[in-house]
């Protein structure tokens, strides 16, 4: 555990910095794609778990090469309690509060114009229409994950499976197909727990991912918050330096302008 948190870490500060890599006039974060191929490829947890695996498929290989020559037919059924899931609701809800506030409260522009007629006078739409197109593309893309199948069927709970044999050695008291069937469900554990540890770093890595994404759109607000205050302080002191406001005003404009720059 915490050698995925280290790991995940890591990751949101690779995310931070490649953020801020162009200035704090343009920051943009790594696409959410490409930190999931950066977790993928380095987190310690999955490359253990994959290595595990590989180990438990060869333990399978060499328990089969005890039945050389042999050819096998059996048929198996199963039943367990109730089926197994991989419930991803945890991710859902982790995204869907983004998209929400993004698109009630998030301030957009650049989008180009696609008007053929007036795209030639006008390439870009203005900041308000900008932000209620972008608002608008927000919403529905939450509705679409709040609506989404998170919980995935991985196995039902009734199975059965058909398999065909020609035993070679003879008077093995079934030691060998024990060996076989136990390698099987070890290598069917080690899937289950890779899925587990793929679901659980994909939970931490969306509300780490979005989290920082909302906390660079807040900065980015009170950026702009600053700008509009050092604007009024300096409309103020000219007002005051010329005797049209009282000085009680101008004070009030400093005050919020060092409010906002705090």
């Amino acid at each position: 555990m915490n050698t995925r948190k280290q790991v995940c870490s890591t990751i949101i500060m690779v995310l931070f910095w490649s953020a801020m890599a162009h200035g704090q006039q343009q920051t943009q974060l790594m696409t959410f794609e490409d930190a999931m191929q950066l977790m993928e490829q380095q987190n310690p947890a999955l490359q253990q778990a994959r290595q595990h695996i590989k180990q438990k498929e060869y333990e399978l290989r060499s328990k089969r090469g005890l039945y050389l020559p042999q050819l096998s037919v059996n048929a198996k059924a199963a039943a367990m309690s109730e089926d197994l899931h991989l419930d991803l609701t945890p991710v859902a809800d982790a995204i869907t509060p983004l998209y929400q506030t993004l698109g009630t409260y998030g301030n957009f522009s650049g989008v180009a114009n696609p008007d053929p007629v007036t795209n030639t006078i006008m390439p870009v739409l203005p900041d308000e229409m900008s932000t209620q197109i972008v608002r608008d593309q927000l919403l529905a893309a939450g509705d679409e994950v709040a609506n989404g199948e998170w919980d995935k069927l991985i196995q039902e709970k009734e199975f059965a499976s058909l398999t065909a044999d020609f035993t070679w050695p003879l008077l093995t008291g079934g030691k060998i197909k024990g060996a076989n069937d136990a390698a099987k469900v070890r290598v069917n554990i080690s899937n289950e727990q890779l899925r587990h540890t793929e679901g659980s770093l994909l939970t931490e890595l969306v509300s780490r991912y979005y989290g920082l994404a909302l906390g660079l759109q807040v900065v980015q607000v009170r950026e702009q918050t600053l700008d509009v205050m050092e604007s009024h302080a300096t409309n103020a002191q000219k007002l005051f330096d010329n005797g049209m406001i009282a000085k009680v005003e101008f004070l009030h404009a400093s005050v919020a302008r060092n409010e906002a720059e705090r």
